[in-house]
């Protein structure tokens, strides 16, 4: 993309955009450098032309608060947020030698099972975290789970890319059009398809699909998007242990719970999932430095370096936009005001 404008440009007179990373639902995301220290960040830019789209600044504004919320080491953290007169954007800590695990699945097919706990065991750490703070992902996928190697074979898990996370606030109305579901269709809960209703455990029910998918290979269903939306509302999968012999039963008892059409079938917390993942797996998994990586350290942000929380101001501009209902030019100029005044 060496035509791509924002290649060489400098935000803010602190970060030179390096090269372009991925294109995310909202967004597109850049490596860049930080030019006080040296340090690589990525940045996720608002396109100009989406400024006066309600329902994009508002999932942009959604998605600040809730990665400037969560302080879990399996997720993404935010380390800095600014506008540069046309462009809006959220500085992220860089994952070095980080995969998706949908890279990883279509390299490896499929991971043994004692992988598959420790990788499950993380993200549902990170989604009771989430939770705790009303935040319910709503796109958890193979695309948004980041896999980090570290020492021993294991894994460090960032989920990454809240563009579609709710909050559950009596004030924060979904800005979604009625009748449309967004997310992966690979991962969507049957409840949220047929009733638009959401919940937290429609993000266990994506872990169980993702669980199954890191069992056998692929996802529990396959196809155009409304036939695969289709059956999640009308189809049961197969057990993993059908297709595949080394399942243990606790892990096929689990997924199939996970995969309930009725979230009340579900388990009610993902903090209950993470329990029963250690006790599967046979020990707690410990902090992040104790899967052996320091490939995942965040270079701290000028704001934090001043001793001041970045999470509080994204968070105090993000409300201000939500509570006040300000649109267009008028909610970014209200965001990079919060964070620079």
């Amino acid at each position: 993309m060496s035509h791509d404008p924002f290649i060489g440009h400098t935000l803010s007179n602190q970060y030179r955009i390096e090269r372009f990373s991925r294109q995310e639902e909202l967004a597109k995301v850049y490596e860049a450098v930080r030019l006080s220290d040296g340090e690589i960040v990525d940045i996720k830019l608002l396109p100009p032309h989406q400024v006066d789209n309600r329902e994009t600044v508002h999932r942009f504004a959604r998605e600040m608060l809730a990665t400037a919320t969560l302080q879990h080491p399996n997720t993404v953290a935010m380390l800095d947020y600014g506008d540069d007169r046309l462009y809006d954007y959220v500085v992220l800590e860089h994952i070095k030698h980080a995969r998706s695990l949908e890279e990883v699945l279509e390299a490896e097919n499929r991971l043994d099972p004692d992988r598959v706990a420790h990788v499950a065991a993380q993200i549902a750490s990170a989604l009771a975290a989430a939770h705790s703070e009303g935040i319910i992902h709503r796109n958890l996928s193979a695309s948004t789970v980041l896999l980090v190697p570290g020492a021993g074979g294991w894994d460090l898990v960032k989920i990454r890319d809240f563009g579609y996370a709710r909050l559950l606030k009596d004030d924060d109305p979904d800005v979604t059009a009625v009748g449309s579901v967004v997310g992966s269709p690979e991962t969507i809960a049957p409840e949220y398809i047929n009733e638009g209703r959401l919940d937290p455990r429609g993000d266990l029910y994506a872990l169980g699909v993702l669980m199954w998918w890191m069992l056998i290979g692929h996802p529990p269903f396959t196809g155009k998007r409304q036939q695969v939306l289709h059956m999640h509302t009308t189809v049961l999968p197969s057990r993993p242990s059908e297709l595949r012999r080394d399942v243990p039963t606790w892990m096929d008892d689990l997924v199939w719970t996970l995969l309930a059409k009725h979230p009340e079938a579900r388990p009610s917390h993902a903090r209950d999932l993470v329990r029963i993942l250690e006790d599967g797996i046979g020990h707690a998994l410990g902090p992040p430095e104790a899967l052996g990586t320091d490939a995942v350290q965040a270079p701290a942000s000028p704001q934090e370096e001043k001793g001041s929380g970045v999470g509080w101001y994204a968070a105090f501009a993000v409300i201000a936009v939500i509570l006040l209902g300000i649109v267009g030019a008028l909610a970014v100029a209200v965001l990079g005001l919060a964070l620079t005044g």
